[in-house]
């Protein structure tokens, strides 16, 4: 008896050890964290065109001019400007777009939970970091399903002419989308926080749950509500 005791404690030892360095992990995605540029809805470099109905403050890091048609009376938060030009009397803070640009980079940095795509349609994802390519969103719905980050990283642009499900406690404050060039929005509606490296554009009427900050370019509105 003792000696099967023995062997059994050996065999136990070893089923552990191997469970502790067997290859089990997969990514989890982490809030980037947007800091001073969290209360923004749009951040543009060279223009913002267009008007909408727009939540949060809006921030233009070339002049005022740069903004065109959008006005205060569109806005529920505050226009910024870079020289405190009207329509945006406020000056924008450097550390807004030094916060987005540092968001931008932890998004680079997080490890992958996988590759998927270019087609997003019909997927059912649960909170990760997800590689979609030139990621496309083409008249379908994506299904995000449970609380927790999810982060979309297109490698070139993202296109979509379709809509977003939360299920289960996902929220769109949760969602993030780094394109790396222009991002381009139609459809109904959209979820998430875009940050796009060469503008963001919306088609006609889209409502956007979420956030279009440009780290580089423009934004352009028709008639959308963000």
């Amino acid at each position: 008896m003792k000696k099967i005791n023995k062997v059994s404690a050996i065999i136990l030892s070893i089923t552990l050890i191997l469970g502790m360095a067997g290859p089990t992990a997969t990514f989890a995605a982490t809030d980037p964290g947007l800091g001073a540029a969290a209360t923004f809805s749009i951040i543009a470099q060279t223009a913002i065109t267009g008007t909408g109905t727009i939540s949060g403050d809006v921030g233009i890091n070339s002049t005022g001019a740069g903004i065109t048609a959008l006005t205060a009376g569109n806005v529920g938060g505050t226009i910024y400007s870079t020289d405190g030009v009207a329509p945006g009397l406020a000056i924008l803070a450097p550390a807004v777009q030094a916060n987005l640009s540092t968001a931008n980079d932890n998004i680079s940095g997080q490890g992958s939970t996988a590759s998927i795509g270019p087609a997003l349609d019909g997927l059912t994802l649960t909170p990760g970091v997800y590689d979609i390519g030139a990621g496309r969103l083409n008249g379908g719905v994506l299904t995000l399903n449970g609380p927790g980050t999810y982060i979309f990283r297109a490698s070139s642009d993202l296109v979509s002419s379709g809509s977003i499900n939360l299920t289960n406690g996902a929220r769109a404050c949760d969602v993030y989308f780094q394109v790396n060039t222009l991002a381009t929005i139609n459809g109904a509606s959209f979820v998430g926080t875009i940050i796009a490296g060469t503008g963001v554009h919306f088609g006609s009427g889209v409502a956007l749950d979420g956030r279009a900050l440009a780290l580089g370019g423009d934004v352009t509105l028709l008639n959308n509500t963000i």
